[in-house]
């Protein structure tokens, strides 16, 4: 993954790790990313552990518990 460092790319793409990072939006600093990272050897088995981190069953689970912890300090609350 070649992506401009700003908004969720930053969170989602560890550079150097799972893909590289530009810093510059042009032409110029995206061909340069992306003839580093053809000579990069990334890991496949850390940008999947990485990726897993993203899934809608992870996210599900993270907002439900959430969700439960909020419902729950309202309960309390309420019962004060």
């Amino acid at each position: 993954v070649v992506a401009l460092a700003t908004g969720g790319a930053c969170e989602t793409v560890l550079d150097g790790t799972t893909g590289l990072l530009v810093e510059q939006p042009s032409e110029d600093a995206f061909a340069e990313a992306i003839l580093r990272a053809l000579d990069t050897p990334f890991d496949p088995g850390i940008i999947r552990e990485h990726a897993l981190q993203f899934s809608p069953e992870r996210f599900q689970a993270a907002l439900r518990d959430e969700v439960n912890a909020l419902m729950s300090r309202s309960l309390q609350r309420g019962a004060s």
